[in-house]
């Protein structure tokens, strides 16, 4: 166990507490903490996408996206099954990555298509039969959404008007069993033999709530001063396998460079092993929250409020005032250990006027909140 470093990939979106938890996790597994890393999804991914850049170009293969040099910007979409993370670099000297904006994203993974098409179901064959069949037949039923999965990822390659997926026979008898009427068609969609027969346009508005929230999400990016000059968007993860998701994003974003690698849900991971063998690789991140300490200052009887009054030697306190170590947006370079602020050691008082030492702890706190060995 010594001979291994485990890394374990996160969401960049979790929060601080999300994140502690699966350390938590892992350390009641038998991992060691001197043993583990935590390293965001996309992150691995922008580095296993310069790693095979800088691979294509080492070898002199022609290489499809714009070469990405020292100085050059690019945002990464992880689109996984739940989230779809968003991240931006730019690339320094020696191929290390400085992180361009606090992570962001949301809940617009492929389950949300897959949601999508189960509401679908419920609509065509109606709410009991489809609860009734879900219940009777509970392995048919994982069946008719994994026919479906199959089926997503091809979506928008070619320009077939109808789309088959192939339906439990238990669904259609128990459609008749409740109607006492052989299932033909509804909302456009109709049966032939075993196989439910989908309008392509239907099939495709399946996708468009994620896809509309991630084009809306990068838009407002792309007017942020610290994507100015940004040329390639680099799409990774399972759902980025969609070629409708793909093609709608290259659609709507025409100037830009959109880049899909090879086995895209497979970036992650080996970005990951890249990361836990040289971690220097990513150099800068930027503060995606405020963090302080409570402290106290002058007391003002026209700003603060009378409970947070409190005496030291005789002067009037405003106690619990929230004294910043590090503001959210400010580049935090994770070349060094530790963050250095000075404080009043003896200034932090409870609500019984009494003395405490809070602040050696709260360092470690912070610590551990923002190194790059501890995500």
């Amino acid at each position: 166990m010594k001979d291994i470093h485990w890394v374990i990939t996160v969401p960049a979106i979790w929060s601080d507490e999300a994140k502690a938890f699966m350390r938590l996790a892992a350390n009641q597994a038998g991992i060691d903490d001197t043993l583990l890393s935590l390293a965001y999804e996309p992150e691995a991914a922008a580095i296993y996408c310069r790693d095979i850049i800088i691979q294509k170009k080492t070898d002199g293969e022609d290489y499809s996206m714009a070469s990405l040099d020292p100085g050059e910007k690019f945002l990464v979409l992880d689109c996984g099954g739940g989230t779809v993370d968003i991240t931006g670099y730019t690339i320094e000297e020696g191929n290390k990555l400085i992180e361009l904006f606090p992570p962001t994203g949301g809940p617009w993974g492929g389950t949300e298509v897959d949601k999508q098409f189960q509401d679908l179901i419920v609509e065509i064959f109606g709410k009991e039969v489809w609860h009734m069949f879900e219940k009777s037949c509970m392995h048919d039923s994982l069946e008719l959404m994994r026919r479906f999965e199959g089926r997503k990822k091809v979506f928008g390659e070619n320009d077939e008007d109808k789309v088959r997926i192939q339906c439990p026979g238990e669904l259609f008898e128990q459609y008749k069993s409740k109607t006492g009427l052989d299932f033909q068609s509804e909302l456009g969609v109709k049966k032939v033999r075993d196989k439910l027969v989908f309008p392509t346009q239907i099939m495709k508005d399946l996708f468009q709530k994620p896809l509309n929230a991630i084009i809306d999400s990068v838009r407002k990016l792309l007017t942020k001063p610290e994507t100015k000059g940004l040329k390639t968007i680099l799409m990774v993860g399972g759902f980025s396998e969609s070629a409708l998701l793909y093609e709608g994003i290259r659609s709507i974003f025409p100037t830009l460079n959109v880049f899909r690698p090879h086995e895209a849900v497979l970036s992650v991971v080996k970005g990951a092993v890249i990361f836990g063998h040289t971690p220097e690789i990513i150099t800068e991140r930027v503060c995606a929250r405020t963090y302080g300490i409570a402290g106290n200052i002058p007391f003002d009887s026209q700003i603060h409020p009378q409970r947070c009054l409190g005496y030291y030697e005789g002067k009037a306190k405003c106690t619990d005032s929230f004294q910043t170590i590090v503001k959210k947006g400010d580049m935090l370079s994770l070349e060094h250990n530790f963050f250095e602020r000075t404080f009043l050691l003896l200034m932090v008082l409870t609500k019984r006027h009494q003395l405490i030492y809070m602040f050696p702890e709260i360092i470690i706190l912070f610590i551990h909140l923002m190194m790059a060995s501890n995500v």
